[in-house]
């Protein structure tokens, strides 16, 4: 404890959504009384839909003032009361950074961007830029001044909004899981700022977040939410273990132990020499790539922020269409099919969920795909109940909007909109974002049950421990090019190869997992 009053006050809170945007009866917050002091560093988990992202909106006044429901009890920051403040009072005060930086960015540069708040502020023209430099420095971006902001990669976009939201210098910075959309290299290195950010300017830090990983060293706090309620708030000693660090139980799965098949002599997606540059930049994103793809196999893209994941997976399903090189689905060229003949072979879920929600329903929503493809009647009936099962949202009214659902909610909708479709590829870029451990778990188990079923699934992800519990093969891409292409063998006539070891494909580098 610090000595000093709170910097924040919750008493009596408690938040119900309207049945129409939560799909649920009862509370979303449920009578949660807590306070936070200055300088701490606190960490809250729990699983998707315990309530993370609802009270961190509580603490800026997005709730009540920007959300639909209704709040009993009082939340009070810095001295302001969320009821009787809105939300622009508290950007010198509270600054949320929101789980998809994206949905916060509103300018073109990079630097207009740090400055818009402090604009709306009417400050003096040096003193922003007095700020910028200082937030700048603080926060190691300074090879990002003169960037767009839409040629960000996901870890620079939310280092910008980090920026955006110190420049103001609120007393406290509020993250909705931060770590959810980067690399562990990246996620290391934020969490060493961080670090630094509070050792360095004394600002209190309220993180919610299911990845806890590399926060288990800085954090000096540690709240459990569950079902809307606080069922721990631990502060361990220093340097000693949080409550929130579960065992190898909780947060290891073990290796699906299914027979990863021979590979089958006809791919079912192929790219050949693809390269593509996008429009404006000097080098390559992808560069002479070429890989085979079969059906039941679970392939793993791995690779930093901005190596060419996501460009990768957009050729599969002709998103981005190559400058150089040709994909194939089975043997005829992507390039020669509509979008709709696409669809019926490869069906891709984006990094951003959200930009894949635009129907009123879920029940809409996983039905869109398959409607399209002219699934009518029983059959389409059955295409999306599986799905919706598949992916865990039976608990929810099928007339839900999707747009009211947590982050791993709506995640899950999309992809059953995906899986709906049945396509014999599926391909996923970062489909752990917004998920709890059990959810992770659950959909490992549905991967592996896809690729039994004889599908393709093909995923980008920076979750190594979601990859080890599902993937039989890994590639590594780094700078735009194939750096390593491994399988994992599990049963071999000759005995050479133990359960789990690597084996390298011609032209592959070292063995391990990347």
């Amino acid at each position: 404890m610090t000595g000093h009053d709170p910097v924040i006050t919750i008493r009596g809170l408690s938040f119900r959504y309207p049945p129409s945007i939560s799909g649920r009866a009862g509370f979303a917050l449920r009578t949660i009384s807590l306070s936070i002091d200055p300088g701490e560093f606190v960490v809250v988990t729990g699983h998707s839909g315990s309530g993370k992202s609802t009270l961190a909106r509580c603490l800026n006044g997005l709730i009540p003032h920007a959300t639909r429901g209704t709040m009993d009890g009082r939340v009070v920051a810095a001295g302001l009361d969320t009821r009787e403040h809105d939300v622009p009072d508290f950007a010198r005060t509270v600054g949320l950074v929101f789980q998809d930086p994206a949905y916060q960015i509103v300018t073109s540069d990079v630097e207009s961007e740090i400055a818009f708040a402090l604009e709306a502020q009417n400050l003096p023209e040096e003193e922003i830029q007095t700020r910028i430099e200082t937030t700048v420095s603080l926060l190691r971006i300074g090879h990002l001044l003169g960037r767009t902001t839409a040629d960000l990669s996901w870890g620079e976009r939310q280092r910008v909004a980090i920026a955006s939201v110190l420049a103001a210098r609120p007393k406290v910075l509020v993250m909705d899981e931060p770590f959810s959309g980067i690399d562990p290299p990246a996620a290391a290195e934020l969490a060493g700022l961080l670090h630094d950010l509070k050792k360095e300017t004394g600002i209190t830090i309220v993180i919610f977040e299911h990845r806890t990983t590399w926060l288990h060293a800085i954090a000096d706090r540690w709240i459990a939410m569950q079902d809307g309620t606080v069922v721990s708030d631990t502060r361990p000693a220093a340097g000693g273990d949080a409550f929130g660090k579960p065992g190898p139980a909780a947060t290891r799965f073990q290796l699906g132990r299914r027979e990863i098949p021979a590979i089958h002599p006809a791919p079912v997606l192929s790219l050949r020499n693809v390269t593509y540059t996008y429009p404006g930049q000097k080098g390559p994103a992808l560069s002479k790539v070429s890989l085979d793809f079969y059906p039941g196999e679970l392939a793993v893209i791995t690779g930093p922020n901005g190596s060419g994941k996501t460009t990768l997976l957009k050729h599969c399903n002709g998103l981005l269409v190559p400058d150089g090189g040709v994909v194939l689905l089975g043997t005829s060229p992507l390039a020669g099919k509509t979008v709709a003949e696409a669809a019926r072979t490869v069906g891709l879920l984006g990094q951003h969920a959200d930009h894949q929600l635009f129907e009123d329903t879920i029940a809409g929503e996983v039905s869109f795909g398959p409607r399209n493809l002219g699934k009518i009647g029983s059959i389409l009936d059955e295409a999306v109940q599986t799905a919706i099962h598949m992916c865990s949202l039976s608990h929810i009214d099928p007339a839900t909007p999707p747009l009211g659902l947590s982050g791993g909610e709506k995640q899950r909708v999309a992809l059953a909109g995906i899986l709906s479709m049945e396509t014999p590829v599926v391909v996923l870029d970062e489909p752990t974002f917004g998920l709890d451990p059990g959810l992770k778990h659950s959909l490992s188990s549905l991967l592996r049950t896809l690729c039994a079923g004889k599908k393709c699934v093909i995923l980008a992800t920076h979750d190594e421990e979601f990859a080890e519990s599902c993937g039989d093969r890994f590639i590594r891409i780094a700078g735009g090019r194939i750096a390593g292409d491994y399988r994992r063998v599990t049963e071999t006539h000759d005995n050479s190869h133990s359960p789990g070891e690597w084996v390298i494909p011609a032209g592959g580098g070292d063995p391990g997992v990347p």
